[in-house]
């Protein structure tokens, strides 16, 4: 990969990552004072996460048309232009409309997601996909921290508006930064194929089911979300009402998160490429059931810390490893967006269905029984991975 479509691709990714600094914990508050009430916040994200269950048609047809670059080109310019509209939209349905292009589980950022995962593996050289998305990731909590600093900093100086139109710049910007990508060639590999699912067949809905082992993974990987993603979400209320924790601390947890994912990206990539994914992929799944497990009998503060160690490195180990793992069973690097949107796919349904059974029962279950049920959940999936076979042997043929 040439310098400046590495810089097209890696800047514009953390440009428009960094925009989730404000949207995770400052865009309810905005939407707030523009007069859209919880519930239909609630709604909203719901609507948005199902508009994201489209990004797998959307990545095979990225790859059959090689129209990765434009369709990650569109869908920037699309964050960009729906940001600045949501400043000056009163329209209620409209705004709702803007909204879901805007956040953070809708299609259009998962797209973002996906296709610049897809671009960073198709263009990595020979054997090295894993290091490359590794390389990316990287940029996604280093943009969510350098943007919470700086909106909590404004917020307090200028006002939440003020700090708005800035994260709508960044994504401006990212747009424009992703025009250096236009020329950058992918490297033509003819790769050995692991899957049993025929390169020209669509793998969607019954078509995966041609693929036992790929299903197996699926399951996995949306368990591992239907695990990981109520826990955060009841996190803060846990330790601010049971806990007796303040705001300030709940916001180190959230920076101490995001540091350990910062950090064990590299390593993670280095280790897929040189030994495999199996063993890194069972202790991804294990440390997310060990941050569940310690959550659900956490007494003391310090013990909150270490826990959001462990969902950092579980979180940044899934970032690198789920995706490539199905770039290579998949057997072509030509379909890295589809292996991506698969990914995508499993977060968002796994999001979806864990955060539904988790509020249907946590009034009766509690929290520290909610966290330990989620717990099992974990466990569960990381015995599905027994039985997803190691890839590190396949090799690559001229």
């Amino acid at each position: 990969m040439e310098l400046r479509h590495k810089i097209g691709l890696y800047l514009s990714y953390f440009l428009s990552m960094a925009g989730l600094g404000f949207i995770l914990p400052f865009l309810p508050l905005y939407l707030g004072e523009r007069g859209i009430s919880d519930q239909s916040l609630g709604i909203i994200w719901t609507l948005g996460a199902l508009t994201s269950l489209l990004q797998l048609h959307c990545g095979v047809i990225a790859d059959r048309t090689g129209w990765r670059r434009p369709m990650l080109l569109a869908s920037l310019g699309i964050i960009a232009i729906s940001g600045l509209a949501i400043s000056f939209i009163s329209n209620f349905w409209l705004l709702v409309f803007l909204v879901i292009l805007f956040s953070e589980n809708g299609l259009v950022r998962g797209l973002v997601e996906s296709l610049s995962g897809a671009e960073a593996t198709a263009l990595a050289p020979e054997g090295k996909e894993a290091r490359a998305l590794s390389a990316l990731r990287f940029w996604r909590p280093a943009g969510i921290l350098v943007v919470t600093v700086i909106c909590g900093w404004l917020l307090a100086k200028l006002g939440i508006e003020t700090a708005f139109l800035l994260v709508v710049c960044l994504q401006f910007l990212s747009f424009f930064t992703a025009l250096l990508m236009i020329g950058a060639k992918v490297e033509k590999v003819t790769s050995i194929k692991l899957g049993a699912i025929n390169e020209k067949t669509t793998p969607v809905l019954s078509n995966l089911m041609r693929d036992p082992i790929l299903c197996t993974f699926i399951t996995a990987m949306i368990l591992f979300h239907f695990a990981g993603a109520p826990a955060g979400l009841y996190f803060s209320l846990f330790v601010s009402r049971e806990l007796m924790a303040p705001e300030s601390f709940i916001a180190l947890t959230f920076i101490v998160d995001m540091a350990a994912w910062l950090i064990v990206v590299f390593p993670t990539g280095w280790l897929a490429d040189r030994y495999g994914w199996k063993p890194l992929l069972i202790m991804a799944w294990l440390l997310l059931a060990v941050r569940n497990g310690m959550l659900s009998v956490a007494t003391e503060h310090w013990q909150l810390i270490v826990l959001k160690i462990f969902d950092g490195i579980a979180n940044g180990m899934f970032a690198v490893l789920a995706a490539s793992w199905v770039v290579k069973w998949l057997g072509d690097r030509n379909r890295s967006a589809e292996a991506h949107a698969i990914v995508g796919v499993s977060l968002v349904l796994g999001s979806a269905l864990g955060t539904l059974a988790s509020g249907l029962s946590v009034e009766w279950l509690g929290y520290r029984d909610l966290f330990a049920a989620l717990a099992i959940a974990a466990l569960i999936a990381a015995i599905f991975l027994l039985k997803v076979p190691e890839i590190r042997d396949a090799k690559v043929s001229k």
